[in-house]
């Protein structure tokens, strides 16, 4: 049992979204842990990802190496057909708010720095990637994604999760939200948006033709999405405070539809 707690092992760092997959006889993950043993209100400002492995699903992780400096925040690994292990995120690896000190036990002491606006998704965005497998660091390369027709100043996209077909095209599905800080507030259709490429290096568009178009119309975030026999597709979510929810499509990812339980 883990009670909870996978990472960390102890109770004096805080992390969020940690994700795990099954390779070469291990059991390895990357979390989006906070800096400076502060707690999850400093994710703005101290968040990076870090992996850490295992030889049992249970646990104890040991840590690893940084996978991408702060600012960068809820990773996604995903191993890939050809090998390739993948972590989607937000973030570009660079400071995004002040780096956070004083922090004690996953605890962040109040802080007079605003909220920082989301950042637009670029034309491209770094994605680290590996083939290394077995214990030790492991060395990870990044290279950058490109995107067609980014977004505009309508709205911001993240928490990015992906679905590989057998023929290599990639889904990914990536949250879409309105910029909600003043003065730069805008309104727009919260949701789960797609896109495709014909591989995980992208270049990614949007599926229904524009980056805003929300499939799956909701407060959710942090996705899971995966194919299933008959032709269609699954997509899990957290929605709210330890609630998630589920949305499927039986037409190839056309329409979408959101369960009723």
């Amino acid at each position: 049992k883990t009670h909870g707690q996978v990472w960390p092992p102890d109770n004096r760092t805080s992390s969020w979204g940690a994700n795990i997959v099954w390779r070469a006889g291990r059991w390895e993950m990357v979390a989006s842990e906070m800096g400076g043993h502060c707690g999850l209100a400093s994710w703005q400002h101290n968040s990076f990802m870090r992996h850490t492995s295992s030889s049992a699903l249970h646990g104890p992780f040991s840590p690893r190496e940084v996978v991408m400096p702060y600012f960068s925040h809820n990773s996604m690994p995903t191993q890939m057909s050809d090998g390739t292990l993948v972590v989607w995120h937000v973030g570009l690896g660079v400071p995004r708010a002040p780096y956070i000190t004083g922090c004690t036990d996953g605890v962040t002491p109040p802080s007079p720095s605003p909220p920082q606006p989301a950042p637009k998704l670029p034309s491209w965005f770094p994605l680290p990637f590996t083939k290394d497998t077995g214990g030790g660091n492991w060395t990870w390369q990044t290279t950058n994604v490109t995107t067609v027709h980014p977004p505009n100043d309508d709205f911001h996209i993240g928490n990015l999760a992906s679905h590989e077909l057998p023929n290599g095209t990639v889904l990914l599905s990536y949250t879409v939200r309105p910029f909600s800080y003043a003065p730069n507030a805008t309104t727009h259709p919260n949701g789960f948006g797609l896109a495709v490429a014909d591989s995980w290096r992208g270049p990614f568009r949007p599926r229904f033709g524009s980056w805003g178009h929300p499939a799956v119309q909701s407060h959710g975030e942090d996705s899971f999405i995966w194919a299933y026999k008959r032709g269609g597709f699954h997509m899990i979510f957290h929605l709210g405070s330890n609630n998630g929810a589920h949305a499927y499509s039986s037409d190839s990812g056309c329409s979408w539809s959101l369960s009723k339980d």
